[in-house]
């Protein structure tokens, strides 16, 4: 259970560190390959977040076995969803002629989106057991 909390834990500190990234980097996004990467594939990974932390939201409320492992298997099917758009940005990014803060921005926002998906995964594995356990 503990480390359920965690999970939750580095989860509401990544979204709080991932806004203040968007808040102190936004103006980066004049450059048109950025904006790009953020409004397509970015987002894209966001709302993917989004959509997992809904499915754990339902596995909070349900406490039938099954439901909670086939949202823990949706959840890890986002997860690994997530991975793939995060390889194909960081292969984009590198690409790219970016200066170091433009670069180091925008790889701290994917890797920050992945770490999140990562951290809901691991909640929901967590969740599934705790409650399926007892």
């Amino acid at each position: 259970m503990l480390v359920l909390l965690d999970n939750v834990d580095n989860i509401l500190d990544m979204i709080y560190f991932a806004a203040k990234e968007i808040r102190r980097g936004h103006h980066l996004w004049t450059n048109d390959a950025i904006y790009s990467i953020v409004s397509a594939e970015l987002k894209e990974m966001l709302d993917l977040v989004r959509t997992m932390l809904e499915y754990l939201q339902t596995m909070v409320k349900t406490n039938k076995a099954e439901d909670l492992r086939r949202y823990s298997r949706i959840i890890s099917s986002l997860e690994e969803e997530i991975d793939e758009i995060k390889e194909n940005i960081l292969d984009k990014v590198y690409a790219l002629s970016l200066n170091a803060v433009e670069f180091n921005h925008i790889v701290s926002l994917i890797y920050t989106a992945d770490k999140i998906a990562d951290n809901i995964q691991d909640a929901a594995y967590h969740l599934a057991t705790v409650v399926t356990s007892v």
